[in-house]
């Protein structure tokens, strides 16, 4: 049970803005205030994620820190100006003023037959500056108390797609997966290489990996496919995840309802959902208490006062009280985002103490 009292006189002090480091998608990061709490966020969300006694309901948006460093040429590639990533890839501009990030361009494809894949050049992942990027983080962020999530911004469907179409990787799976297979073996070890780097030079106790399986209706392919296909090298990466002490999300936006036999297979902690696009009910019936739900809804930017914290609390009541969600909660409204985070982590610490058999404490 939660067993601090919460001391919202204490507990709701500011003791400043967290640093803020590299971008998400080209986008800045919004500030978060530092407050007062009993243990680190860090702590506190590696608790509700091993199903331990936590002191509030987190949200991750605010007790979580995702990375994704210059120094890695994915981050850099899908910002808002485009580049080169890992692989070789070219990744362009939108330039439609629709203010979405940068996507590999049209008809580019470093390959159009996956067994050519063995005369790709391959990145020297030790190359990319890690260490010095990393002091310098750690230093900035040295007394910053959140959890660091280092982030795979794309996974194994999503970098097949890159290197060789959507289209040709969707063909590939059909008519030559040994090569698929061969190809996502050899994948795995380069993201270990990364998730090494986020470890050792970041001090990573969290890896978030996008892989998108799913569009906005149905998934990209059958459960039989995911699950012969993908599913062994993600898994292969998750156990190895775990044997380093670390959480495991894998981002896969789209209706993927029918594919939670899949990640639940890969063994990952949790499974960030859109639920714009999820039956949100059947979904946490299917994951059970097996998998959690991380969800990432857009807070309306008309709301405030009464009607923002009754929106937070429904949202976090319906999908947290359970124990299997998990909120990233984005407000991209900087003349409220301070308020927020106040309203958040007192519900937060208001809900935990009530879910554990404790009396209302404002």
């Amino acid at each position: 049970m939660s067993k601090i009292k919460f001391d919202p006189e204490k507990e709701m002090q500011v003791r400043g803005i967290y640093p803020q480091t590299g971008t998400w998608y080209g986008n800045p990061y919004m500030p978060v205030e530092m407050l007062t709490q009993p243990i680190t966020p860090a702590e506190n969300l590696l608790r509700y994620y091993r199903g331990e006694d936590y002191e509030w309901i987190p949200d991750l948006s605010s007790d979580s820190l995702d990375l994704t460093p210059d120094c890695n040429p994915d981050a850099s590639a899908s910002d808002y100006t485009g580049g080169l990533d890992a692989f070789g890839v070219k990744w362009i501009p939108v330039g439609d003023g629709s203010m979405l990030p940068a996507f590999v361009e049209p008809g580019f494809f470093l390959i159009d037959d996956i067994a050519d894949w063995r005369t790709m050049k391959w990145p020297d992942v030790d190359s990319w500056g890690w260490e010095e990027y990393g002091k310098m983080f750690r230093e900035r962020h040295k007394d910053d108390d959140r959890l660091r999530r280092g982030t795979l911004l794309s996974g194994y469907f999503e970098r097949l797609i890159s290197i060789m179409t959507f289209e040709g990787a969707a063909m590939a799976l059909i008519t030559d997966p040994d090569s698929v297979k061969e190809f996502f073996d050899k994948l795995t070890d380069l993201n270990m290489q990364i998730m090494d780097h986020y470890i050792n030079d970041f001090g990573c106790k969290a890896f978030l990996m996008h892989d998108d399986w799913a569009a906005q209706r149905s998934p990209f392919f059958s459960l039989n496919t995911v699950m012969e296909l993908i599913v062994p090298y993600v898994k292969r990466l998750v156990d190895y995840a775990h044997s380093k002490g670390m959480i495991f999300t894998l981002h896969s936006c789209g209706n993927g309802v029918d594919l939670i036999p899949a990640y639940k297979a890969t063994g990952i902690d949790a499974w960030q959902v859109q639920d714009t696009a999820v039956d949100m009910e059947k979904a946490r019936e299917l994951c059970g208490d097996d998998l959690m739900l991380e969800m990432y809804p857009v807070i309306p930017d008309e709301l405030e006062g009464e009607a923002l914290e009754k929106y937070l609390e429904e949202t976090m009541r319906a999908h947290c009280t359970d124990h299997r969600g998990m909120l990233l909660l984005m407000d991209y409204n900087i003349e409220r985002v301070a308020d927020t985070r106040k309203i958040l982590y007192r519900l937060g610490r208001e809900i935990a103490w009530e879910l554990t058999g404790g009396s209302c404490c404002k």
